[in-house]
C-alpha cells in the first residue's frame, strides 16, 4: 500500500517501477485523481499534535506485480498554483505461504488432492492476503509401487459448496487436481505454486494409501 499526506486542492500521480539497484526506472502509471474511478483511497488521520489531516492511500493490485520482487514507487504532486513535485519510496513485497498441507481423498484408483490457500506474507500493517499462483504443479515424489506423475495446471478455484471441508474443493480458495488410473501403493505428493515469471513455493505434501 501506497500512503501520502494530501494537500488541498492539489493532484496526484503514481506510478510504479521496478527496482533493479542500479538506479535505472522504467516507470509504469498506476493511477491519478483526476482518474474516474482513481482507485484512491481518502481519509484523515488524527495526528499527536490534535489535529485530523487527509491522507491518500493505493493498494497496489496493477497487473504485473510480482512475489517477492522489489520496486520503487513515484507519487507527483500537481499543485492549483501550477508547481509540482515528486517523491520516491522503495518497497518489496511479500513472499507466498500455505498455512496448512495438502488434503486428499481416494475412491478406487482416482485420487483427489487439493492445495490450502495461498497467501501472501502479513506485515506489521496489514493482514495476511490471499495472493492466488500462476499455474500448480503436482509431483509423486515417493512410492512404494515405483509409481511416477508430474503436472502443471493453470491455477483455478476449484471450491464445491456442495462438499464438506475435509474434502478436497470443499474450501473456497483450494485447488483440485484429480489423478486417474494411480496404481496400489503407498505414494507421496508434493505441490509447488508457481508465480510468474519463475517464482516457486512449496505448497506441503501428503500420502494416500490406493488400495
Amino acid at each position: 500500500m501506497v500512503q501520502w499526506w494530501a494537500e488541498t486542492g492539489a493532484e496526484y500521480l503514481v506510478e510504479r517501477s521496478p527496482d533493479a539497484g542500479n538506479g535505472s526506472r522504467v516507470w509504469s502509471r498506476l493511477t491519478s485523481t483526476c482518474d474516474f474511478p482513481s482507485s484512491l483511497n481518502y481519509f484523515t488521520v488524527h495526528w499527536e499534535d490534535g489535529n485530523d489531516y487527509p491522507v491518500i492511500s493505493l493498494n497496489d493490485n496493477v497487473a504485473g506485480l510480482q512475489l517477492d520482487a522489489s520496486y520503487v514507487y513515484r507519487v507527483t504532486v500537481i499543485r492549483s498554483d501550477g508547481t509540482s513535485g515528486s517523491s520516491e519510496a522503495s518497497y518489496t513485497t511479500a513472499n507466498a505461504t500455505f498455512l496448512s498441507s495438502p488434503i486428499a481423498a481416494v475412491n478406487g484408483n482416482t485420487v483427489r488432492v487439493a492445495a490450502d490457500i495461498s497467501y501472501c506474507t502479513a506485515t506489521a500493517f496489514a493482514p495476511f492476503m490471499r495472493c492466488d499462483p500462476w499455474m500448480m504443479e503436482l509431483t509423486v515424489t515417493n512410492s512404494s509401487s515405483g509409481y511416477h506423475y508430474s503436472s502443471q495446471q493453470a491455477w483455478k478455484d476449484s471450491y464445491d459448496p456442495n462438499l464438506p471441508l475435509t474434502v478436497p474443493g470443499g474450501v473456497e480458495g483450494t485447488y483440485v487436481f484429480i489423478i486417474s488410473g494411480v496404481p496400489s501403493g503407498t505414494h507421496t505428493i508434493a505441490l509447488t505454486a508457481l508465480y510468474q515469471p519463475s517464482f516457486r513455493v512449496a505448497a506441503g505434501s501428503v500420502t494416500v494409501q490406493v488400495p
